[in-house]
């Protein structure tokens, strides 16, 4: 009796590296959504304080697309979590960094100058959008709210 050695050690990385990766992929999808629910039930926010914070949206089409940037950093911002949300309904995923992919980091007088996420809003009904935004660094939490004007 012969066994394949190098197949069954095979199988079985591959079935702990499918298990690990889903595993890893549910614990982001859990913090995203928890940072959603949590941006959705704040109802004060922080004024702009150690970053320039600006939102800039146009209308093409019917769609809405929106940009929102962090930059001129006052306070060097580690490990940063953000997400921009909008009060419209949408089977999207809402821009975010730092979940799903590496944590960035912004130095005082240093590159990366800034961090700039995009998103749309598709059949954009021409009503005022409210964009929420969570930035998260050095164990900080801040929430900001930006009403928009009809694009």
């Amino acid at each position: 009796m012969s066994y394949n050695l190098c197949g069954d050690f095979m199988k079985k990385s591959i079935i702990f590296l499918v298990f690990f990766l889903i595993g890893c992929t549910n614990v982001e999808e859990v913090k995203y959504n928890s940072y959603i629910k949590k941006i959705n039930e704040i109802k004060e926010y922080n004024e702009v304080v150690d970053y320039n914070l600006e939102l800039f949206h146009f209308n093409h089409e019917g769609t809405l697309i929106y940009q929102v940037i962090i930059d001129e950093v006052s306070v060097n911002m580690e490990n940063i979590e953000m997400i921009v949300t909008h009060n419209h309904s949408t089977t999207d995923m809402f821009p975010s960094i730092g979940i799903f992919d590496e944590k960035p980091n912004l130095k005082i007088n240093n590159s990366p100058k800034g961090i700039n996420l995009v998103g749309y809003i598709e059949n954009y009904d021409q009503n005022n959008v409210t964009f929420k935004i969570m930035v998260k660094y050095n164990s900080i939490t801040n929430y900001h709210t930006i009403e928009s004007e009809q694009v």
